[in-house]
């Protein structure tokens, strides 16, 4: 009788470590396919940006900040910094978008401190780092696109970083 209750012991050992096993497994599937649906929607989102940089790269920066007053066809025409994701792009519950820049009251500056554009840095091409605004006369657009969302393991997070070059820098 002993021996039949130790080895049912072990057994119920064993079949609880399986469970949590497949328990931690389910749960890593979860979490790594809203990875890969965050990192799609943040890559879209960056594309969109791209894109709109290769036909009007002087405006970019303009049409994707949060200020609707300087949109490039009036208040309120672009999408600026927050993009709405449709349930079935969200990597979980409701995920929001936003496009970054390295920005003080509004303005693109140069002398924002951010590691993520290895910033400060000379965005205009005077070949300096100056404290004014270059919102019209920036050659490098540092932008950062971040996917927040609330999933398996919590808030979570998701960033892109690069920067957009002018076609042809003068």
């Amino acid at each position: 009788m002993l021996e039949l209750l130790m080895a049912m012991v072990i057994f119920a050992g064993i079949a609880v470590g399986m469970m949590i096993c497949f328990s931690r497994a389910a749960t890593s599937d979860i979490v790594s396919k809203e990875n890969v649906k965050a990192h799609v929607a943040a890559v879209r989102v960056m594309d969109a940006v791209r894109t709109y940089a290769l036909t009007s790269f002087s405006t970019t920066y303009a049409y994707y900040n949060s200020n609707p007053a300087d949109d490039p066809n009036g208040s309120g025409t672009a999408p600026g910094s927050a993009v709405t994701l449709s349930a079935q792009d969200s990597p979980g519950g409701t995920a929001t978008v936003t496009i970054q820049f390295p920005e003080t009251s509004g303005h693109l500056r140069e002398d924002v401190t951010s590691t993520d554009w290895a910033m400060p840095r000379d965005l205009n091409g005077d070949d300096a780092v100056g404290s004014a605004a270059v919102d019209g006369s920036y050659k490098l657009l540092p932008v950062k696109v971040t996917v927040t969302w609330q999933g398996a393991r919590g808030q979570r997070t998701y960033s892109l970083v690069t920067i957009i070059t002018a076609k042809r820098l003068s």
